[in-house]
């Protein structure tokens, strides 16, 4: 090989290891160089829903158990009730309770008006003197969800209770039931449910919840939401000792609040509030605020398991009414019961959390004892609120974490505006030995807006 053709040889490679260090430090700057960055925020857009029909249901029969010689879990009608209704249009339909000779709740259907959701409310109350069933109950008419907490269930010896599950629309819910109990989270032998479109099903306590004395039952339904509530009676010995008409709680928070909770006569056993936490253990804070001002009456900690209730006496209320406050490590469900004594002419009531009022909203009272509209301000600013009450207007400052409370009635179209603030409300009944309770629930519970992004 001449001299020449070598030194051309080796020029040829030391160009091909050039371009390829070239190269290579051509991609390493392009590595540790940054890309120019192309971005685009995805569109978002709340829209508020157009508004729909309100529905409500309303509880128009009062039913008991064990007046059927040979079936103790027969359910019967004690007595029809006659809700009384805000006029604003609305249709009515029976929805027959199965089963049950001649029971029906009503389904109440209202369209929108002036673009505006219908202001749909009503009401109805209960007395009974009979020797299996004495005391009164009250209960308003509330929309169907499909996820409620019946909170207020009682499998003790003497106690009797009937969930009713009703479903106003015209497809089938599929209903599953979840009971918390000493055991924890369990699913009971047939523990879910078809209820067909247009009826309304009843379901025995005891038959959920066997003798576990203290559960909450947890109610979701698929298809169709439905409307979840339990009538409940009492008995001490051969004496018959009140009756009650329980609202469902609509959700889980770690901050529940149960305005208006009427305390007739202090003594032990007859004051207590009943807390589950589904999820997670922890401490759980109880404050019993006086509804006049002032500084809490008592206020108790205790830890609480998760899946498993935990019943908080507060046997040391003296008579009065009360906003009791109850705050846990997680979300939580609530309800607080009272009684106005354990002998015979005796009644008592359970007081679910309310939810929050943030729009104008109509709501109804029974008739058969006197009633109050309890509220409770949870914020750090007072709220100026009105209450209209057949066309009359009344103002009412509710201070920041603080209450109050306003004798109403019996009237079907008495209306709650918190201005801008929020609230949480409770029709409380309180005569003698008359007691109930029914939480006002939001005009806008079922119409949150929904957010888009596209």
């Amino acid at each position: 090989m001449t001299k020449e053709r070598a030194r051309g040889r080796f020029a040829r490679a030391g160009a091909g290891v050039l371009a390829v260090v070239v190269t290579a430090v051509g991609v390493a700057a392009a590595v540790v160089s940054p890309l120019p960055e192309v971005s685009a925020a995805a569109p978002v857009a709340t829209r508020e829903p157009a508004p729909g029909d309100a529905t409500l249901v309303c509880t128009a029969s009062a039913l008991v158990l064990g007046r059927v010689t040979d079936s103790a879990q027969t359910v019967s009608e004690a007595a029809r009730l006659t809700p009384a209704l805000s006029d604003t249009g609305a249709t009515s339909a029976d929805l027959p309770v199965l089963d049950v000779d001649g029971a029906a709740f009503r389904a109440v259907t209202a369209p929108p008006a002036g673009g505006q959701r219908a202001a749909l409310a009503g009401a109805a109350s209960f007395s009974s003197s009979a020797d299996d069933l004495s005391g009164y109950a009250a209960t308003s008419c509330r929309p169907p969800l499909t996820e409620s907490w019946l909170v207020g269930i009682d499998g003790r010896t003497g106690s009797s209770g009937v969930i009713t599950i009703a479903n106003p629309f015209g497809v089938t819910a599929t209903v599953s039931f979840t009971v918390y109990g000493l055991a924890g989270p369990t699913t009971p032998a047939g523990g879910s449910l078809s209820v067909a479109p247009g009826t309304v099903v009843t379901v025995p306590v005891a038959s959920l919840v066997g003798e576990d004395g203290a559960p909450v039952i947890n109610v979701h339904a698929d298809g169709a939401p439905v409307q979840a509530s339990l009538q409940s009676s009492l008995v001490r010995g051969l004496v018959p000792a009140g009756v009650d008409f329980q609202d469902a709680v609509h959700q889980a928070s770690a901050r529940q609040i149960i305005p208006g909770v009427t305390v007739t006569t202090a003594g032990q056993a007859l004051t207590s509030v009943r807390v589950l936490m589904p999820d997670a253990s922890g401490p759980v804070t109880v404050t019993a605020q006086p509804a006049g001002g002032g500084a809490p009456a008592l206020e108790l900690s205790m830890d609480a398991v998760a899946g498993i209730p935990l019943d908080i006496p507060l046997d040391g209320l003296p008579a009065g009414a009360y906003d009791i406050l109850v705050e846990g490590a997680s979300p939580l469900v609530a309800a607080a019961w009272q009684a106005t004594g354990i002998g015979e002419g005796d009644d008592y009531a359970w007081y679910p959390a309310a939810p929050e009022i943030t729009a104008p909203t109509t709501f109804a009272v029974a008739g058969g004892a006197d009633a109050a509209l309890a509220l409770w301000n949870d914020s750090d600013a007072d709220v100026a609120a009105t209450v209209t009450v057949g066309g009359r207007e009344s103002a009412v400052t509710v201070p920041a974490h603080g209450g109050a409370q306003l004798p109403l009635t019996s009237t079907s179209d008495a209306v709650l505006d918190p201005g801008s603030g929020v609230l949480h409300a409770t029709v409380s009944y309180a005569d003698g030995q008359r007691l109930a309770a029914a939480t006002v629930w939001p005009a806008d519970a079922d119409s949150a807006p929904i957010t888009i992004t596209r």
